[in-house]
Formats: C-alpha cells, structure tokens, sequence
C-alpha cells in the first residue's frame, strides 16, 4: 500500500530516499541510516519529509497512541536531512501521514514546521540517551567477560560424562551448529550444557542465551544453576519469562484487557519503564516470577512487559518453548529475522518440543466457541461484531454430515471471508469510546488470528477437516502432522543450538521431528550412559497381563496382584502410572479398601500449589508404605521435584499408546506415506517416551536404591525388547505376581 501512496503523490513526491549521517562524540562514531518515505520539493522550494502510517484501527485513535514515535522517526529523518544540507536549509515541514489499510482516500495527516536547531536538539537527546544505554551495556559486557575468565565449574566434582558433555557443547558453539544430547536424569545437564555457553561470552560466540523449558521445576533448576554460577563470581543477568496470564495481577475477568485506559499496569508505562529497569539492574541480577511481580507493583507498571523489556538487557533469558518457536506469540526479533542471529539456543526436555510445535501449528475453532461469546456480548455497540458471529455460526449449521469427519483439502474461502469479517467488526468495536466486550471474545480474536497465520491451503504436513455432532458441524480443524521444518527453520536462525533431553530415544525418530538429518544422528549426537551402577535397580517386566482397552477388567485383578507383591517388601514411596483416570481410579479404591497402605491419587485439573502438596506427601523413609496413584503421561510423568531419595519404586502399567483415534491415525498415514513405520511414528514411540519418563523418577542419584516394573503384554513383543535393550539392558521378566515378589525380596535383601 505504501507504493500505491507514494504512486499517487505527483511528481514532486520522491519516494524511498535513503539518509545517512555520522555522529562523532570523540568516544563513539555512530553511523545512522534510514529510509524516508518521501520527501517533498514543494513549490516555495520548502522541503517536507513524509512518513507513511498504515493501520485497519480508527485513524485517530491509531494517531494519539503512536503519534510521539512515529513523529520522532519522521524528525529524525528531518534532522539528517538538514544536517546533511551543512547550513543551506534552515528548516523543514515534517509530516506523519495515516492511511486506512486497503482506503488509500481515508487518510489523516499531521504535519509541523521544525527548525535545525529544534531537530538537533531532538536527535542529540535521543543519541546521548542511546549512548548512555549502549555504555551501560558495553560496561555490564565487559565486567561479565572478565568476571568469567576465572570462572570454576560451581560444584567441587565433576560426575561422570559431565565433562564429555561440557566438551561437546564446547564444540556445537564453536562449530556454529546443532547438537542432540541424551543424557540420563540426575547427571547434571542443565549446568553442563549452560557453563561452556557462558564461558564462550567473551569469544563472541554468542551474545545471550535462549533456555527452553516447558516444566517450572526445570525453570527453577535452570536459575538454581544461574545463581550458583553467579556465587563463583560470574556477573551475569538472568530473568525466567511467566506466561502472561499467569503473571498478570489484575483481577479475573480484566486479565485480557491490556490497554492503558482499562489496565493500571499499562498505563504510561513507557515513560516509566527505563528508570524502573536501571534500577533494577543496580539491585539484583536473578529475576524470578516473584521479583518482577515485586518491582511491577512497586512502580504500577506491566509484570509481563517488564520481563519482556528485562531480557533485552539479559544474558540468559529461560523461556517455554512457545516464545521462540510459536507462529503467534513468538518473539518477533526471532519469528522475523532471515539472518542468523547472535544468540544461543538450549532446548531442555527436547523431546516434548515435536508434540508441543505440532499444537503451535495447528488450530481449531468450535461453532460453540462462537456462540458463548455472542451471548456474552451485550450493548447497542456490539450489534456490527454480533452480526459477524451470527455468519460464521450459520456456516456451520449450513453443513450436515451423517458422519463423524468430513475430510478438505484446504479452510474454505468463505469461511476466511467470515473470519475476517469478525476481525474487522472487533476492531471496529474495539476503537469505540467506552466499548465493552468479555474476555471470552479476546480469547476468541486470538484464536482466529491464530488460526488465519496458519496455512490455509493444502500442505504436505498439514490435514484439514470439519468435525460433526449428531449430523451438524461443530468444528473446523487445521491439524499440523510435522513440525520439523519449523523447528528447522526457527533453530537455524540462532549461531548454534542444543536440543538435550534423558530421552532422545529411538534416535533416528526424534532427531528427524527436531529437523535433523542422517548425518546428524551420527557426527551431532552425545548418548551419554548412566552413571549410576545397575547394582541398585531392579528392573521386572511382567509381560503376561493383556493391558488392551478391551482386556483391561479382565486382567485388573493379575495387574493389581503384581503391584501388591512388589509394594509390600519395604516401606517407602511407590508411584503407580496407569493409562487413563478411570482404571487408576479402579486400583485406587482397590488398594484403599485393603487398609495396609497410605493411598494418595492424583485430580483432576490439579492447580500448582496442589500439585505441590501431593508430592510433599512422599517424604524419605516413611513408617509406612506410601502408594502414590497418577495417570501415565500426566503432570507428575516427569519433570517433577521430588525429596532426595523419596521413591523406592515405579510402577507403569501399559506402553503407554495414545488412544486410537482420528489425529493419531492420521500420523500414522502421513509417516507411512514418507516410507516410515507410520504405527511406531504416532503410536509406539510417543507411547514409550512416557513410560521412560515415568521409570525414570527412581534412580536420580548415586546413592538411590529402587525397583522398577513394567506391566504389559506388549512389553513382550520384538519391537519393545529392543526399545528396552536401549534402556534398560539389565531388565528381567517375570511370569508371576509370586516371581514378583521374589526378585523384590532378594533385592531388597541383598541391598539392606
């Protein structure tokens, strides 16, 4: 649209003019560049430059939000311009001209007279400031270089393939290029992988460092690691990034309304916001949830936005994995940039990104979805956005299927009409003096804007379809079968990148879903074996009981029986993995009924602070034996903090494979249609990388002594004896709940 503008302007209209000038202080040359818009030759011989605004908001609400900084672009021009004539022209009109988007007639101009001298007193504020800021920097970059040219590893011993793990980041960074590392639970990866990247600061490898984490209690340990570094001398800053709901201190039901006029956090943040960082920086160098939450209502500004605007000035920013590799609420330096980038990229747990990216990837939106928030919207003002909802809601009920899938091969052109049309109606309400509108229709603009970045028409990688109830349409679906090329794509704009995890394996399966090659699994892989001495596990597999949907009552009494026999042979804590809520339930009432043992299951939509109280209930060494009963694959699978040497044992009950259904089986068509086994792809391997989380949670330290029992038929077959050989080598199989309960008695026998 700007062409189009600039097209129609006369001939006296220059378009695109490139400016440069230089800023010399005797301590630091700047070369300041830019691009005008337009600059104008008017008739009196006057000069006016024009910078060109676009939006699809109301031009005058759009103008008195923005006009303080697009005004300071466009006399920043003026001032080179000018400054450039060497004292031929005094003066110059600058201009700031708003456009509608796709209405080039629907325009507001502002424009003023500024002098040389005012314009130069405006850019050598703006310089002076820039100057001071890129000082501070400069000098936090030199004192953290100096301060980590002594730095020690923070612990006294190295453990063993600690070392073999700092030499191969060492080489991932110095190569530029992308590792993979498997590497057992309680090894010490998270300082492994972060000393040499920090340690390479000063050979400007790297400029900061991105953390992914999808678990809080991985966060947590990644700024345990920060401060240890820091207690060595390191001077280092660090901030964890919250989720913006979550971080939010307005009330429920005004957590979405983030604008100056309703927010109090929002408000004249930007002229608050430098002061507030220095400050904070001179005071602390760790910033957790807690202390940003401290220095945000301390200065009435925006949590979410002064973590944001705190890891500019960080060199160890821990994210989930949404702020870098998420199509909507990425981080735009990242999700924008063509070039590779000067920053570092370790993604912890990296077996949970492939599943993660594939939901970034993928969208629904429900017709009831819709419909909840029409009947939230009240008021005259609403009645344009109403109307638009009332479209889309037709569109589904137009569609009648008597079966369960309609299959497309792209979103349909009038349902991305409708779509659009409800975003403009929401905007057009949103510039309303005083509008009113629930938080159900922020959630839903956000959805559709999600859905309308994904692509719309038929890609290899994506699978399109319409969902039916009871004959009417009540869904439209953009499902992401692979995410690796986004993964690929997103991780290559970083100068090196760690994908680590305690399982990357089958290796083949997730190097290829993390955007990997062949060569890569043999020349950019780190297996690293578990220190710990096989001596202090038992590992049973018990492989009679069929754990197939349609068996599971049948064999529930073998399955439990198995369980009771391990359980009994020494007080301690067990957890117990079943494969859906409803049979855990079943073992639960099982096993409370029995009075032997303190029984603790896992809720539903637990919150945080429950899920911290349930694990509190497994202290060491118990008087009495202690049955924790949670479902595989659920929030306490993995990643979890639990007491030194709180478990004795694990139970996991299935292999884990999602339930048959419609998304899954059509991995299985996509992988299978690449020429891989399509059944592994979206049903075993998933499965299984559940099981090892869940066994994984007994043996984390060198001293731990557990038991760990695997309860399937399937755990019989070819294809799981060799997963487990890649594992757990050392496993025996057992044929009965009383060969169970010997192997464990011996055990624990030969170990008291």
């Amino acid at each position: 649209m700007h062409k189009k503008i600039q097209d129609s302007s006369g001939g006296n209209y220059i378009p695109e003019v490139p400016l440069e000038t230089t800023f010399d202080n005797g301590d630091i040359v700047l070369d300041i560049q830019g691009r005008a818009d337009g600059i104008i030759h008017n008739i009196d011989g006057s000069l006016t430059v024009d910078e060109i605004k676009t939006t699809v908001e109301d031009l005058e609400k759009f103008k008195d939000e923005n006009i303080v900084w697009h005004q300071g672009q466009a006399k920043m021009y003026a001032w080179m311009i000018l400054r450039n004539s060497n004292g031929h022209t005094k003066s110059i009109k600058v201009r700031v001209s708003y456009y509608k988007q796709g209405h080039i007639k629907d325009k507001l101009i502002v424009e003023e007279d500024f002098t040389f001298d005012e314009l130069d007193r405006f850019a050598n504020d703006l310089i002076h400031e820039f100057i001071a800021r890129l000082k501070e920097k400069g000098q936090h970059n030199l004192s953290r270089n100096k301060s980590i040219d002594f730095l020690e590893f923070p612990y006294k011993e190295y453990r063993p393939g600690q070392q073999d793990l700092i030499a191969f980041s060492n080489r991932i960074l110095l190569e530029e290029s992308k590792g993979y590392v498997e590497a057992p639970t309680g090894i010490g990866k998270t300082v492994c992988v972060l000393y040499p990247f920090i340690k390479n600061f000063k050979e400007g490898k790297t400029s900061k460092i991105f953390y992914l984490t999808s678990k809080n209690s991985i966060k947590r340990q990644a700024l345990k690691t920060v401060d240890a570094l820091v207690k060595e001398g390191a001077d280092l800053r660090c901030v964890a990034i919250t989720a913006k709901e979550t971080i939010c201190m307005n009330d429920e039901g005004f957590k979405k309304h983030c604008n100056p006029d309703e927010c109090p956090f929002a408000k004249d943040y930007y002229s608050k916001i430098y002061k507030v960082i220095r400050q904070a920086l001179s005071e602390r160098k760790i910033f957790d949830e807690d202390d940003i939450k401290e220095i945000a209502m301390k200065n009435t500004i925006c949590p979410f936005q002064l973590s944001l605007d705190l890891a500019v000035n960080s060199d160890i920013c821990i994210y989930d994995y949404n702020y870098v590799f998420d199509p909507v609420v990425g981080n735009p330096e990242i999700m924008d940039s063509n070039l590779p980038l000067p920053y570092t990229l370790l993604v912890d747990e990296a077996h949970n990104l492939p599943s993660r990216a594939r939901e970034m990837y993928s969208a629904r939106l429900d017709r009831e979805f819709f419909m909840n928030v029409y009947t939230e919207l009240t008021g005259r003002k609403t009645s344009k956005l109403k109307s638009a909802i009332v479209d889309i809601i037709s569109w589904f009920d137009m569609r009648k299927s008597d079966k369960d899938i309609e299959i497309l091969n792209e979103v349909p052109d009038d349902f991305i009409t409708l779509l659009k049309g409800f975003q403009e109606e929401g905007l057009n309400l949103e510039k309303k003096p005083d509008a009113k509108y629930p938080d159900s229709y922020v959630s839903l603009k956000s959805a559709v804007k999600g859905f309308l970045k994904l692509p719309l028409k038929g890609k290899e990688n994506y699978s399109y379809d319409i969902t039916y109830y009871n004959g009417k349409a009540d869904a439209i679906h953009i499902f992401c079968l692979d995410a690796s090329e986004y993964i690929r794509d997103i991780s290559d704009r970083f100068n090196a990148t760690l994908f680590f995890s305690a399982t990357l394996s089958p290796v083949d399966y997730y190097i290829s879903l993390l955007g990997g090659t062949k060569d890569d699994e043999v020349n950019k892989l780190l297996n690293l074996p578990s220190p710990f001495e096989r001596r202090n596990r038992l590992v049973m597999v018990d492989s009679i009981p069929s754990l197939r949907y349609a068996d599971r009552n049948i064999s529930l009494p073998r399955v439990l029986n198995s369980i009771y026999q391990m359980v009994r042979e020494k007080n301690g804590n067990y957890f117990l993995y079943f494969p859906s809520y409803e049979y855990m339930l079943m073992a639960y009432e099982r096993f409370e009924g029995l009075g032997e043992f303190v029984c603790i299951k896992q809720e539903r939509n637990m919150t945080p602070s429950e899920r911290i109280r349930f694990l509190d209930e497994f202290e060491e060494d118990p008087l009495r034996i202690h049955l924790g009963f949670l479902v595989l694959g659920g929030v306490f699978g993995e990643g979890i903090e639990l007491k030194p040497h709180a478990l004795n044992g694990v139970v996991i009950v299935s292999t884990g494979i999602p339930g048959i259904g419609y998304d899954n089986d059509r991995l299985k068509q996509y992988y299978t249609g690449k020429g891989l086994n399509g059944f592994d792809y979206a049903y075993t391997y998933p499965g299984f990388n559940k099981v090892i989380q869940a066994a994984g949670r007994v043996i984390r330290n060198v001293d731990d002594k557990g038991v760990i029992l695997f309860i399937d038929r399937r755990f019989g077959h070819s294809n799981y004896r060799k997963l487990l050989d890649e594992v757990y080598p050392d496993r025996i199989y057992v044929s009965s709940p009383q060969e169970v309960r010997e192997e464990t008695m011996k055990f624990w026998k030969e170990r008291s």
